[in-house]
């Protein structure tokens, strides 16, 4: 077996133990060695099986958030890597469809949706990963399958009310979010105000003379890791009812 051979097996067998252990950004930096130096074409390969399967990858140990906690989170975060290859026929289809999984995972996973209205929006998460199987495979523009019969236009209407209740959440979080971000930019101001007098002064500031709000910045920061998602959230699940059929719209483009 020659070296690269070699390698490019050492570096599938880390990936895949990443992916077991639901570890997405040391995948992602593993399959970037394997693209760069060994065999572009398993690493597209890898992230193509994972994207077509929806994430639903047996054995997968799924993490808290905002790491990968779900399918729908690891087939998103796959999509957006296999998006970015030169390879990928249309990209812009394959982020539309893995990001209509992951608007809809979080309010399917919730208890206060409802078992009736959860078991409605599973069938439609199904829905979503077979057009997005269709969309890796190549198959993105075919008329619908027996499995997306699973979701009728009455099952559409029945959720209704559970997507107009988002809407509302949605709309209260990115005010908070919106706030919150505006606290800590007026904090990191300030901090970097403090170091430039320091610096003019000639004071070298240690870690033990910063302010004491720092770590609570950094603190804040690493729980603002998600507003991405939240964002996308609101931007799906907006007060205007419109946007609800947008939703629908997508998911049957």
């Amino acid at each position: 077996m020659a070296a690269s051979e070699r390698e490019a097996a050492l570096l599938a067998r880390v990936a895949a133990n990443h992916l077991f252990l639901a570890q997405f950004e040391p995948l992602r930096a593993t399959l970037l060695s394997l693209r760069r130096r060994a065999d572009p074409e398993l690493a597209a390969g890898f992230l193509r099986a994972v994207v077509a399967a929806g994430g639903r990858v047996p054995g997968v140990l799924w993490s808290a958030p905002p790491a990968c906690p779900s399918p729908s989170h690891l087939a998103w975060l796959a999509a957006l890597e296999l998006a970015a290859l030169p390879s990928t026929p249309n990209p812009e289809a394959l982020r539309l469809k893995a990001e209509f999984l992951v608007l809809l995972q979080p309010i399917a996973d919730d208890p206060a949706t409802g078992a009736e209205a959860r078991g409605t929006l599973a069938r439609l998460l199904d829905f979503g990963v077979s057009r997005l199987r269709r969309e890796v495979e190549g198959g993105g523009e075919v008329g619908a399958g027996a499995e997306d019969a699973l979701v009728t236009e009455e099952d559409l209407r029945e959720l209704w009310g559970v997507f107009l209740d988002n809407a509302l959440d949605s709309s209260k979080k990115e005010k908070e979010l919106q706030a919150k971000e505006a606290e800590l930019n007026k904090r990191e101001r300030e901090l970097k105000r403090r170091e430039e007098a320091a610096s003019r002064a000639g004071i070298v500031i240690e870690e033990k003379n910063w302010p004491p709000f720092f770590p609570i910045i950094h603190h804040d920061i690493s729980n603002e890791i998600p507003i991405h998602l939240q964002r996308m959230q609101y931007l799906a699940f907006s007060s205007l009812l419109g946007k609800y059929w947008l939703l629908v719209a997508l998911l049957l483009r």
